[in-house]
């Protein structure tokens, strides 16, 4: 499946492996990060958040991160986001 050019560069920008940026239910933004599909958060600091999914548990790094909106279905994690990452098994 081919990606298109905007999705790959901010994939390369946050260093997100591949099936996050095309596969789970996530948008991104520079400065905001939206998990559809949560089943709850592990950790919440100002400079790590951790969301588990049915895939495993996603984890925002940056600074002053924080949940700006959050649903049954659906978190909004604003902040300066440096990285997305899939930790598988967790």
């Amino acid at each position: 499946m081919k990606q298109r050019q905007p999705i790959r560069k901010l994939r390369q920008k946050l260093d997100l492996p591949a099936d996050i940026a095309l596969y789970s239910p996530i948008t991104l933004d520079s400065d905001e990060v939206t998990i559809q599909a949560h089943e709850g958060i592990e950790i919440y600091e100002a400079q790590k958040i951790r969301v588990r999914t049915k895939k495993g548990s996603i984890v925002v790094l940056g600074e002053d991160l924080e949940i700006s909106k959050m649903s049954p279905m659906r978190i909004v994690i604003t902040g300066r986001i440096h990285a997305v990452e899939l930790e598988r098994g967790v």
